[in-house]
């Protein structure tokens, strides 16, 4: 092997290693880290309460993103996003999924309506 094809050698191979370097860097900084993220039903103006009604206004794009965090009560077709029949499910019982749906929506087209606040007893 002459000095010229161990110098090519010798440049193609770091240059690829500079390149994976490059990328794993872009990779890493490029993720968000999760580790450090509030979960969005901890921040302070998260909607808190007992879902009574939920509904979908039109405008759907079909994200997907309703059935991904409450797929008991969202059902997501080819063109459209349907709430499952109350007697499949309970809105009390996925408040937290409504309103992280909701909260979510890229078109906010995902609508609620809470319980009224019990008064404090005397």
């Amino acid at each position: 092997m002459t000095d010229i094809q161990f110098g090519f050698m010798l440049g193609v191979a770091f240059g690829g290693a500079l390149v994976l370097a490059l990328v794993l860097v872009c990779y890493v900084f490029g993720q968000p880290h999760r580790q450090n993220q509030t979960p969005l039903e901890d921040k302070k103006d998260f909607p808190k309460g007992t879902v009574e009604k939920v509904w979908v206004d039109p405008g759907c794009i079909v994200c997907d993103l309703c059935s991904d965090v409450c797929p008991d009560v969202f059902e997501v077709t080819d063109k459209d996003v349907f709430i499952k029949p109350e007697g499949e499910f309970h809105p009390e019982a996925h408040s937290k999924g409504i309103v992280e749906s909701a909260v979510g929506c890229p078109v906010s087209v995902i609508k609620y309506k809470l319980k009224a606040a019990e008064k404090e007893a005397r």
